[in-house]
């Protein structure tokens, strides 16, 4: 077995029980449990109502352990708890992952998606989940695709397992699949978006104007004080680059003869006040 070289996120399992059972292919029974605690997490040695996750060697091993392998898994999905690879292990607790990957696989047994209209699906989830799955958190991901419910109390909840069974049943491997890079696709403000041939505009404003209300303008970019001479006559101001993205559920088209106030208006950025705008890409 060769140990995997990982740096461990010392909270990725805080709060979380895990049982390992089978045998692993990459590290020792051992290992795997030394790698749960230094995550924060906490072994135990069989399935309760208190597990939270279950984790499945993928090697045959002994009878006995194939016996108990079985028993575990049975109570697992009987208690409906997560149950996942070694491989899933090793990346939720390096650093770079979290608990990316220590998510339902199955369906929520109690809920559907609310609004079916709102489902991304097809190539467009095949894009997203590519591009979004490392560097997201599943929830919000689900939230923003659609895979939600309403709670009794007006919220919106995710419902994870079932963006997963999508992505499964389109045949996409999150592991091993690549993403297309045309079209960059990201999370901004609690919106999907994605970049168009790395278009941008750069925009200039008073910081009189901006310091009024500055949540007006921070949704769209960041912005940046220009430097400025105190001595010289001139008023200070602020600079904003708003990467020209579009968001998944509009229907909007990049145009370079867009003008300044319509993309202002897109990106519900006050058109008055602006000292300037420059595109560029």
């Amino acid at each position: 077995m060769t140990k995997p070289d990982i740096t461990v996120n010392s909270h990725a399992l805080a709060d979380t029980t895990v049982v390992i059972t089978g045998t692993l292919g990459q590290l020792t029974r051992k290992e795997a449990e030394e790698l749960v605690v230094e995550a924060g997490g906490k072994v135990a040695t069989t399935v309760t109502n208190s597990t939270d996750i279950l984790i499945v060697g993928e090697k045959p091993g002994s009878k006995l352990s194939k016996r108990q392998k079985r028993s575990e898994l049975a109570k697992a999905k009987e208690l409906d708890i997560s149950i996942r690879r070694e491989k899933d292990l090793i990346k939720a607790v390096a650093i770079d992952y979290s608990m990316l990957h220590l998510v339902p696989i199955h369906p929520e047994k109690d809920h559907e998606p609310d609004w079916e209209d709102e489902l991304v699906t097809g190539d467009e989830l095949r894009r997203c989940a590519l591009q979004l799955w490392s560097n997201s958190d599943p929830e919000e991901m689900a939230l923003l695709l659609g895979y939600k419910y309403m709670d009794g109390r007006g919220h919106d909840q995710p419902l994870v397992g079932h963006l997963i069974k999508a992505i499964e049943d389109l045949g996409i491997d999150l592991d091993e699949d690549t993403a297309d890079k045309e079209d960059m696709i990201e999370i901004w403000h609690g919106r999907l978006i994605k970049h168009l041939d790395w278009h941008g505009t750069k925009i200039w404003l008073p910081k009189r104007i901006y310091d009024k209300n500055p949540q007006e303008y921070d949704h769209a970019c960041n912005w940046e004080q220009m430097e400025y001479d105190e001595d010289v006559d001139e008023e200070p101001m602020m600079e904003g680059d708003i990467t020209t993205v579009v968001y998944i559920s509009d229907d909007m088209e990049y145009d370079d003869d867009i003008g300044d106030e319509s993309l202002c208006d897109y990106y519900e950025i006050p058109y008055e006040g602006i000292d300037s705008m420059m595109g560029y890409g």
